[in-house]
């Protein structure tokens, strides 16, 4: 086999990974976390496919604003629980 082609079932089976540890976490900032790397390894899967143009997109969408807007929410969440009330 191609070193290539190792090298792309390899990254295969860590994106696999990732999404089954994001799927099955239990706490909510795990769930941000693998989302977040999720969102950087299939970046990088782009980029082995040649198509720079749809990483960048991923990496400003998937990897940037869309962790940065939960990361946001859930220090909302926690700060809302530790007054004891709803907004």
């Amino acid at each position: 086999m191609e070193f290539e082609k190792v090298m792309i079932m390899v990254f295969s089976l860590c994106m696999l990974a990732v999404a089954w540890f994001t799927i099955e976490a239990q706490e909510y900032i795990d769930n941000v976390i693998g989302g977040s790397l999720l969102g950087l390894l299939s970046v990088i899967g782009f980029i082995i496919l040649q198509a720079p143009d749809v990483a960048i997109t991923a990496a400003v969408i998937g990897s940037g604003i869309t962790t940065a807007m939960f990361v946001l929410t859930m220090i909302k969440i926690n700060k809302t629980r530790a007054r004891g009330g709803k907004r």
